[in-house]
């Protein structure tokens, strides 16, 4: 069934999340994860595909109404 993590949490703010918000990772292989996240008014969904441990590549949908695209590079020092 692969890995399942997940967070739950409060907050309170003016300008960002203001109230309960929650999200989950679940990776079937352990190079690819499905992301989801409440955040106290919009649920956004996620891709992300690891090829190599130092590398990242994905793609979120936020609030039904933007995409964002992100790479990350590891480098240890």
């Amino acid at each position: 069934l692969g890995l399942l993590e997940g967070h739950l949490g409060l907050a309170q703010s003016k300008s960002s999340i203001n109230g309960l918000f929650a999200g989950f990772n679940w990776s079937p292989l352990r190079w690819i994860s499905l992301l989801g996240e409440y955040d106290s008014s919009e649920v956004n969904l996620g891709l992300r595909v690891q090829p190599f441990d130092w590398l990242s590549i994905g793609a979120c949908e936020l609030g039904r109404q933007d995409v964002a695209y992100f790479t990350s590079v590891e480098v240890v020092l």
